[in-house]
C-alpha cells in the first residue's frame, strides 16, 4: 500500500542516518548531546510537519521539469 502524500517514510539506513545528522547538528551547532529516541522523535515531527512542503515542491518541481523537456521537444518538431 502507498503511503500517503502525508505520510513520508524513509528506509531504515536512511532512517539511521538522519538520526545520526540531527545527533551531529545538535552536539556541533548547540553544544548538546542529543539521545537517539528525542533524535527520532524530533524526525518523526520534521517529516510530519515540514516533509510534506517539501515532498510537493519535489514533485512541483519535477512536473516544471516534465513540461519544460516537452516543450524542448515540440520545438524540435518539423
Amino acid at each position: 500500500m502507498k503511503n500517503k502524500p502525508d505520510e513520508i517514510k524513509l528506509l531504515e539506513d536512511e532512517r539511521r542516518a538522519a538520526v545520526f545528522h540531527l545527533q551531529e547538528y545538535f552536539e556541533r551547532e548547540l553544544e548538546y548531546e542529543l539521545g537517539g529516541l528525542p533524535a527520532e522523535m524530533l524526525l518523526d515531527f520534521i517529516l510530519l510537519k515540514i516533509g510534506p512542503s517539501i515532498y510537493n515542491q519535489g514533485i512541483i518541481d519535477a512536473q516544471q521539469y516534465i513540461t519544460d523537456r516537452a516543450e524542448e521537444m515540440y520545438g524540435l518538431l518539423k
